[in-house]
């Protein structure tokens, strides 16, 4: 899947999920066109009706994670992807960290989902201290929405993993807990 392929489908995963449950009146709407994606995890595997041979991952919910099968290219189902880390985004609740930054267009502290790698200042382990340090502020902020970019190729042991990362919405260890290491802005 493609890295603005994969931003669109987590930027839909995101909204239906903060959405859906809050505002009443998007709810339906939100309920239709969100459907499918939530439902894609509990999809079962189909490989297909063509006779390629492409290597995916699907999620497997008897066994509660994501597991690789082959693609034969077309066809198939939402339950695909080509990334073991695309599936654990979309399907494994431990891989996703909710955090919230402060969005000077709305003044408010919203939430949206970390990968834990890239990053700035203006993210916040909970609403309550993006509130905090943002809204009681808010003159010195400025707008710093989180964007997924390219993959960032990593090394784990033997293999070699790829895996999403939002670009610049990231607190390093060296900047340290205090409150000079957040910022409402850039």
């Amino acid at each position: 899947m493609k890295p603005a392929k994969m931003g669109f489908l987590l930027g839909i995963f995101i909204f239906c999920s903060v959405t859906a449950p809050v505002l009443s009146g998007v709810a339906r709407l939100t309920h239709n066109i969100c459907r499918e994606y939530k439902e894609s995890c509990n999809m079962d595997m189909d490989p297909g009706s063509c006779y390629e041979v492409h290597f995916r991952y699907f999620y497997n919910r008897t066994a509660g994670e994501c597991q690789s099968f082959v693609f034969t290219g077309c066809n198939g189902n939402l339950n695909n992807y080509r990334l073991k880390i695309e599936c654990d985004i979309e399907c494994n609740e431990e891989y996703r960290t909710v955090r919230y930054y402060f969005n000077k267009v709305t003044s408010l502290c919203e939430p949206f989902v970390f990968s834990g790698c890239g990053g700035n200042r203006n993210n916040f382990k909970s609403k309550y201290l993006c509130e905090f340090y943002c809204i009681d502020k808010q003159t010195q902020a400025t707008q710093a929405s989180p964007h997924l970019v390219e993959e960032e190729i990593w090394l784990t042991g033997p293999t070699l993993q790829s895996r999403p990362y939002l670009e610049e919405n990231h607190l390093t260890a060296s900047e340290g807990p205090g409150a000079d290491s957040l910022s409402c802005s850039r």
